[in-house]
This record gives C-alpha cells, sequence and structure tokens, in this order.
C-alpha cells in the first residue's frame, strides 16, 4: 500500500510539472501582447517595454518559466495581464463567492436529489423520466444550461433581470437574485 500511495504521489509531481510547462507555454503562445492589451492601444512604447521589463518578459522563456515557478512555491502568484492587479488579490475577492456558490448549490441539488431517488424508488414509473431528464442535463455543457436559463429566465418568463454580482452585505434581495441562475447551471 505504501508503494502504491508513493507511485501514485510520484506520478503526481510530474504531471503537474508537466501541466505547468503546458499552461505556461499556452499563457506566452496566446496571439497579442499582455502588456499592450493591459494598458491599452494609446499607451507609448517607452511605457510598455518598461513594464516587459518589470513583468520579466524580455527573458528568454526557461527563465520566465524557472522564476514563474519559484514564485509560485512561494506564494506570489503573479500579476492578471488583463487589469495589472496581483492575481493571490483576485483570488482573495473570488474565491469566497465561488466557496457560497458552490455550498448553496450542493445544499440545493441534495434538496431536489433526495426526494427525487425516494419518488423513484417507491414509484417506479418515475424512473424512465429521471433517469433521462438526468442524463440530458449531465451531458449538456455548463455554458450551454446557463445560456438556456438566462434566456429563459430573464427573455421569457422576465423573473430575474440580468445584471451584475452584487455582495450580500451591499444588497441581500439583489445577492439572492444573482445567485438563482449560477446555482440552477451547477
Amino acid at each position: 500500500m505504501l508503494k502504491f500511495l508513493v507511485d501514485r504521489l510520484m506520478m503526481m509531481v510530474f504531471v503537474l510539472f508537466g501541466a505547468s510547462i503546458l499552461i505556461f507555454m499556452l499563457i506566452h503562445f496566446v496571439p497579442g501582447d499582455p502588456v499592450r492589451g493591459a494598458l491599452g492601444v494609446m499607451v507609448s512604447n517607452e511605457l510598455i517595454e518598461e513594464m516587459r521589463t518589470k513583468l520579466g518578459l524580455e527573458e528568454p522563456l526557461h527563465i520566465q518559466y524557472f522564476s514563474w515557478l519559484g514564485k509560485i512555491f512561494q506564494g506570489d502568484l503573479g500579476i492578471s495581464f488583463q487589469t495589472l492587479d496581483p492575481v493571490t488579490d483576485r483570488l482573495g475577492v473570488a474565491f469566497p463567492v465561488s466557496l457560497e456558490l458552490v455550498t448553496i448549490a450542493l445544499i440545493f441539488a441534495l434538496i431536489l436529489s433526495v426526494p427525487a431517488g425516494i419518488l423513484v424508488t417507491i414509484y417506479r414509473k418515475f424512473d424512465f423520466a429521471f433517469i433521462f431528464s438526468s442524463l440530458v442535463g449531465l451531458s449538456m455543457p455548463q455554458f450551454w444550461v446557463a445560456i438556456l436559463l438566462i434566456i429563459w429566465f430573464t427573455n421569457e418568463l422576465r423573473w430575474i433581470e440580468f445584471g451584475g454580482f452584487v455582495f450580500a452585505w451591499e444588497d441581500p434581495a439583489r445577492h439572492f437574485k444573482g445567485m438563482i441562475l449560477p446555482v440552477l447551471t451547477l
């Protein structure tokens, strides 16, 4: 058993190393200049070059990779090329929201699935309907389900206004409305 665990841990190290190389390369081979995208097109070339040097984008790729990997092990995830904010700050804001969304979706799924399972056990005639609807629901990509729910709830039924995310302490009612579609999607 110990040999199995050691083998799996070693395999995990190689998989994570390979995934980090793949992710790093994908980020660097995407067309366009991330600095120009973050700063805009109306910025001087001197400022662009200064920012590229500050971010270490002038270095060869292998040096950039090992510098990036070393910073990750120190807890520095770098900066967002989109907003030039530290990634850890952005994750600090997004993680609690994601955790809340997953928790509510899990509770909602349990509230629906346990009675559905009991119904299917008691009344066998519902078995096919639940299996079919589950298969259809799980086969559809989540982004497609989200688009369909947005169209249905906002355009057709007009029950929910389509808008951005609001924290619960800012406006609890709007926060709850904003969480309905993501929870249903999950």
